[in-house]
């Protein structure tokens, strides 16, 4: 099954069809020469040149992260000296 699963494109997670060891991760059975076949996958990254959504979100997530870590001390710090004046 895990052999027509891998002809047939799918993926297999039976770990003696890959000859991984599952607990060390390293290659198990075969000759030093091997016959594995390896194939490339290509990748498109997104070319659109300029400011997006993503980059507006990973400002606004910095800015919210700054803001609840300087937030508190700096707000207990103005409402300290504040109770302090006469």
């Amino acid at each position: 099954a895990a052999a027509a699963a891998a002809a047939a494109g799918g993926a297999t997670t039976d770990a003696a069809a890959l000859g991984v060891d599952p607990e060390t991760g390293l290659p198990t059975g075969g000759s030093a020469t091997g016959s594995a076949t390896l194939t490339a996958s290509p990748t498109t990254l997104d070319d659109a040149p300029g400011w997006g959504l993503r980059e507006t979100l990973a400002l606004l997530a910095a800015l919210t992260l700054l803001g609840a870590v300087l937030g508190p001390p700096l707000l207990a710090g103005r409402l300290t000296a504040r109770r302090d004046l006469p």
